[in-house]
């Protein structure tokens, strides 16, 4: 049969935890203010405290007033090779399809500098006036004695500072970046994929590709296009895969070391498997069914996805005869112009089915005589109704969206259980001559281990 399976990422269920803000949203605008009188280049380091009979020879605190001074010089150097970076970048793709995505991040790097350069220029002096507080003892330190409880709570001010600047760099950049960075992958994944078409599409040497082709090319292209969510650790191996390996062999003892160092590859690799799922944006994704027309394709294209086993069983097709009788009189269903409950309390199964059959057949029926037709018989009734069955499409639906966003080992896919059923109905029209069947569903992605940790969900349409 020839449909397409879409795709609809929704956004995270999960939000990323923001870290506390602390109080200087407008740090470089107060201090800037009540600091015009002294105001100091992004190249001039910190003055120093030393008292002046101090030896040449360098002490923790000159180091610390050179580490602040550098760290803060780097801040500036790093926003404006980003901010030349972007430029040259907007420049060379001026008359391509990347422009747009490179002017944007232009514009968002060059503010991000100015930004910055305000920051940093104001923090100097304050840093400056901070460690001209130190006594003569600190100024030239030697061993701890030398620190009085006042010079602990001077450096302790310091230190403060500028772990605040260092978050809010980071914070105001990430809120300013992510979604221009966003927009601009989900552009070029879109534009990588067109290109993709095209070039196939004009490929002539081996003929047009068949319908059964062009489905394992689309399977394939469906798991590359979110590769990101599969990355692989710096061993080579997907953390999950290696758990499983683990907890499946016949070693009953695990040392807790060895397990305390799986679960740090665990936690790193779902907070990666986040960030790649963050960076998709809201992206739509098209392929085709027909899975168990080519077992070996679609086993090869889920490789990474799920355990071998799903990917054999995906291969496979489900044959319920019996799935009209027992699931479509529970299932709410639009048919044309009329819209069919489940089967209520005082309504019997057989009835709520009989009257699902014979308005599907007035479909049909009407599609048919619009070609000057009548049919034969029922078969294409049961045909179309068998499809809006969940043991018809569930298992092509699982493994559509496991190509796209699981990971073996790390995360699985699994309906979502809906309250309002109607609302997400299966719909059954006529487009022209043919019958379009439409099949809503709610999928979840779980973190494989103990299923505790909800990410995302993902909407389907069959």
């Amino acid at each position: 049969m020839d449909y397409k399976r879409r795709f609809l990422l929704g956004g995270s269920k999960q939000k990323v935890q923001q870290h506390q803000q602390y109080q200087m949203p407008e740090l470089s605008r107060t201090l800037s203010a009540s600091l015009t009188s002294s105001p100091m280049g992004t190249g001039v380091g910190i003055p120093g405290s030393c008292h002046p009979s101090a030896s040449c020879t360098t002490t923790a605190v000159a180091d610390i007033q050179q580490g602040i001074s550098k760290y803060l010089d780097a801040l500036n150097v790093f926003c404006k090779a980003s901010a030349f970076l972007t430029d040259l970048f907007s420049s060379v793709f001026r008359n391509s399809h990347y422009s747009k995505a490179a002017m944007q991040l232009k514009d968002v790097q060059e503010h991000v500098m100015e930004a910055a350069s305000r920051l940093t220029a104001a923090i100097k002096p304050e840093i400056a006036k901070m460690l001209m507080e130190l006594s003569v003892g600190a100024a030239n330190f030697k061993d701890q004695n030398d620190f009085s409880l006042q010079d602990v709570e001077v450096l302790g001010r310091c230190f403060v500072t500028v772990m605040q600047v260092h978050f809010q760099f980071l914070s105001q950049a990430l809120q300013k970046v992510q979604p221009v960075a966003q927009n601009c992958l989900a552009e070029a994944l879109a534009q990588a994929q067109e290109r993709c078409v095209n070039s196939r599409s004009q490929s002539s040497d081996l003929g047009p590709l068949t319908e059964l082709e062009e489905a394992s090319r689309s399977w394939k292209g469906a798991a590359e296009a979110t590769a990101r969510l599969r990355e692989r650790g710096r061993d080579g191996c997907l953390a999950g895969l290696q758990v499983q390996q683990l907890f499946c062999s016949n070693n009953t003892t695990i040392p807790e070391h060895q397990l305390k160092e799986l679960n740090m590859k665990i936690d790193s690799a779902l907070q990666v498997y986040k960030a790649a799922l963050e960076s998709l944006g809201h992206s739509e994704y098209a392929l085709n069914a027909g899975f168990y027309l080519n077992p070996k394709a679609v086993e090869a294209a889920l490789q990474g996805c799920c355990s071998e086993a799903e990917a054999q069983q995906a291969g496979r097709r489900q044959t319920t005869s019996q799935s009209i009788q027992c699931e479509l009189p529970t299932i709410p269903v639009q048919i044309g112009s009329h819209f069919l409950k489940g089967v209520s309390f005082n309504e019997s199964a057989a009835e709520n089915l009989k009257l699902k059959t014979h308005t599907m057949l007035q479909l049909i029926k009407e599609l048919l005589g619009q070609n000057g037709l009548t049919p034969r018989d029922e078969s294409p009734v049961t045909e179309v109704l068998s499809q809006v069955c969940p043991s018809s499409w569930r298992g092509a639906c699982k493994t559509a969206v496991q190509l796209l966003f699981a990971q073996a080992g790390l995360v699985v896919v699994d309906t979502a259980q809906i309250e309002n059923k109607e609302a997400y109905a299966p719909h059954i029209t006529l487009e022209g001559s043919k019958v379009v069947v439409q099949v809503p569903s709610t999928w979840w992605v779980y973190r494989q281990i103990f299923l505790r940790e909800l990410i995302t969900s993902c909407y389907f349409w069959l």
